[in-house]
C-alpha cells in the first residue's frame, strides 16, 4: 500500500512508542528504530514504484482463516493487484 500521503503521520506515530525505541536498543542493538523503519518503507516503495509503502500479507493455512479477509479489505488501496 502507498504510504507516501500519510508518512508524516507516521513519523509522529512512531514518535509515541518510545518503549518499542527502548526495546530495539536493549534485543538488537538499534539505535535508529524509527530510521529503520522508514528506510524499509521507502524500499518497500520502490519495490511498488512509490515514494513510501508498506506491505501486508496473511497467512492462509494451518490454524488460520482460509478467506483473504485482509486482501479483500484492503483491495481498494492495492498497488499491484496482482
Amino acid at each position: 500500500m502507498d504510504v507516501t500521503s500519510v508518512i508524516e503521520t507516521k513519523k509522529k506515530m512512531l514518535g509515541y512508542h518510545i518503549s518499542q525505541i527502548d526495546l530495539m536498543k536493549h534485543m538488537h542493538k538499534m539505535d535508529d528504530f524509527f530510521g529503520f523503519v522508514l528506510e524499509g518503507n521507502r524500499n518497500y516503495g520502490k519495490m511498488a514504484g512509490v515514494e513510501y509503502a508498506e506491505v501486508y500479507w496473511q497467512h492462509l493455512g494451518g490454524g488460520f482463516q482460509k478467506e483473504k479477509q485482509v486482501q479483500n479489505d484492503l483491495s481498494e488501496f492495492l498497488i499491484n493487484k496482482s
